[in-house]
């Protein structure tokens, strides 16, 4: 029996974006039509079988269809024809079905697409044509910003090596403190602390 996968969707005034989450994915099918209609279908890792079929709100140009396929989905790029802000990802009015769910991450209002510098541009992207799959595993989603988790546990690692190293000196310092107090007598201990400034605590 077949399933359906999760499916997010953005857009921009020239194209919609669907990413299609189907981790290790195989045999990946992605059909675009004139009309609007985009069916995918593709085999999970264990063998099992995912399609669905969407009648997109608008019109479409089928070859402007691009898919980047990667580990854990398979993004689509899909060109509107002609340009223009759809309503809803959709031709009926409809509640989508649950596997359908807005891409936040990639998400721009009209207002503020000139403007938006989240995403990349295709420029930048690699995507190939309709029912081509890539080869290299640069399409990975989601991942988190390795560079700045890298920074951060840099400077915990250089917080925790101070704390460690003040925790070491003051404990060498309570040693040669009890060490100097076999040695001699309080008053001349309290005296040699008054010298060189130091504080009990």
């Amino acid at each position: 029996m077949s399933r359906q996968p999760e499916v997010l969707w953005a857009q921009r005034s020239d194209k919609v974006y669907l990413t299609v989450s189907v981790p290790d994915a195989r045999d990946i099918s992605v059909k675009c039509e004139a009309d609007g209609r985009f069916t995918f279908s593709a085999v999970g890792v264990n063998g099992d079988p995912f399609n669905f079929t969407l009648q997109l709100y608008g019109n479409i140009s089928p070859q402007g269809c691009k898919t980047k396929t990667g580990l854990r989905n398979i993004l689509c790029c899909i060109l509107k024809e002609p340009k223009g802000w759809w309503k809803r990802l959709l031709k009926s009015e409809g509640k989508p079905a649950p596997y359908i769910k807005v891409d936040w991450n990639k998400w721009c209002d009209e207002d503020d697409e000139e403007s938006d510098s989240n995403l990349a541009s295709d420029d930048d992207t690699v995507f190939t044509g309709e029912n081509e799959e890539s080869s290299d595993d640069e399409g990975m989603l989601y991942l988190p910003d390795l560079e700045k988790a890298r920074d951060f546990d840099l400077d915990h690692n250089v917080v925790r090596n101070v704390m460690s190293s003040n925790i070491c000196a003051a404990a060498k310092s309570e040693a040669i403190v009890q060490e100097d107090q076999q040695e001699i007598g309080s008053d001349e201990l309290m005296n040699l602390m008054e010298m060189n400034g130091a504080k009990l605590r």
